[in-house]
């Protein structure tokens, strides 16, 4: 390979990583919950083509390598990964900056977003429970699906899940040891809802990536089923455990990923797995 060509292909710095996440097109594209899924320079290639996006300064191949490297670190999915990735650009946020204003509304943006832009207290209430979620400190209570242990907080996901309020109040053996286990329950679906627990939403799990895919199929060939796949299993493990705000969420999720790539055998198809 040819030093120009591999240069397209090297590490983006951060300089170059900073200019395609401010970029309102790319960000409005890569935000959604699902696009979070693309991780294949081939997917990420085909939707930067298809919707014709473009940033001065990169050329197309430079600028899917940037934004596989965004991709990989979940950058575009909440705010929260932008932020510990670009701390300078939140410092000192106010409602009106650019960022906030080109941020299109929605039903399903992630709660923290919405509350960070209200005022420091509330951003301070919403890193908190990240901070929770992602290091269990102070934990009381322990909930496994077969692939994983998360160390929860009693008093954080009891009063979202009348199945599990129960089951803390029950006098039986797990609750009195601190543990509930959910061995029946897919790994990235359970994954899925103790994120909901603590950031009001959902987004790309490391069990997902094998949710349907087999191994001759192409990423891309597979993300819109799994895509309303995985939000109608969200819809049923949130019925099973008596999750009232992550059925809708999950009901608004599948809504907006059928209007974007419908396939009427993809519906088909996911309402039956569900």
């Amino acid at each position: 390979m040819r030093r120009k060509d591999r240069s397209l292909y090297a590490e983006p710095s951060r300089s170059e990583r900073i200019s395609v996440y401010r970029d309102s097109d790319c960000k409005a594209i890569f935000s959604g919950h699902d696009r979070g899924r693309l991780r294949q320079r081939k997917a990420i290639a085909s939707v930067v083509r298809e919707r014709g996006l473009w940033v001065p300064g990169f050329s197309t191949e430079r600028l899917i390598t940037i934004l596989r490297s965004l991709q990989k670190d979940r950058i575009f999915e909440h705010s929260s990964y932008a932020c510990r990735a670009f701390p300078e650009l939140f410092l000192d946020e106010e409602p009106t900056s650019p960022a906030a204003a080109s941020a299109p509304p929605s039903a399903t943006v992630l709660a923290q977003t919405a509350m960070a832009s209200i005022g420091r207290p509330q951003k301070d209430l919403v890193e908190s429970l990240e901070r929770l979620y992602t290091t269990g400190i102070y934990s009381d209570l322990t909930i496994s699906s077969i692939a994983k242990t998360y160390s929860v907080h009693r008093a954080i996901v009891c009063p979202r899940s009348d199945f599990l309020a129960a089951a803390c109040r029950s006098p039986c053996k797990e609750s009195s040891d601190g543990s509930i286990h959910l061995p029946d329950d897919e790994p990235c679906v359970v994954d899925m809802m103790m994120q909901y627990f603590y950031l009001l939403d959902y987004g790309q799990s490391l069990y997902t990536d094998n949710l349907l895919q087999t191994p001759e199929q192409e990423p891309s060939e597979s993300e819109s089923i799994t895509c309303l796949l995985l939000h109608a299993k969200v819809y049923t493990i949130a019925e099973k455990y008596a999750v009232d705000g992550l059925k809708d969420l999950a009901v608004a999720k599948f809504k907006a990923a059928a209007a974007q790539a419908w396939e009427p055998n993809d519906f088909l198809h996911a309402a039956t797995e569900a």
